[in-house]
């Protein structure tokens, strides 16, 4: 019994570290960037100016496939899919449309893959914030 419970508890922490280690990871300066440039592409020619602008295009791949790693460790059951949708879920769901854009431009440029662990995890986020109550603000 006592080794269960230990086992539970171990299995806690480490989902745990390696959802702050992630986080942590998603906060590095260099994935920022990438995100903040993910936003900013709204049609097929901002995403092709990527390609032209020196680093961008790695920062807005940086951004995708740290979001895509962390989609297959939700998936996987490492991280807990609602705590990610609580501290995450408005910058997941934020990027769909963005990545979207991106995705079928640099899939149609390159033949690359389709991010399907983000893809999964920020339709999930974009679900889970659609049904939440609007936040009330009292002055």
């Amino acid at each position: 019994m006592l080794g269960a419970i230990n086992y539970k508890r171990a299995r806690r922490l480490d989902e745990r570290d390696l959802f702050l280690r992630m986080h942590e990871s998603l906060l590095d300066p260099e994935v920022v960037a990438g995100r903040r440039l993910l936003y900013k592409i709204t049609t097929r020619q901002a995403a092709e100016q990527t390609e032209y602008e020196p680093g961008e295009m790695t920062q807005v791949y940086r951004a995708l496939a740290m979001y895509d790693l962390l989609g297959l460790y939700v998936e996987n059951g490492w991280i807990d899919e609602a705590t990610v949708i609580a501290e995450l879920g408005h910058s997941l769901a934020r990027s769909v449309e963005p990545a979207r854009t991106f995705i079928e431009w640099r899939k149609a440029r390159f033949g690359s893959h389709d991010w399907e662990h983000f893809t999964r995890l920020a339709a999930n986020a974009q679900e889970a914030l659609a049904q939440r109550p609007p936040l009330r603000c009292r002055i």
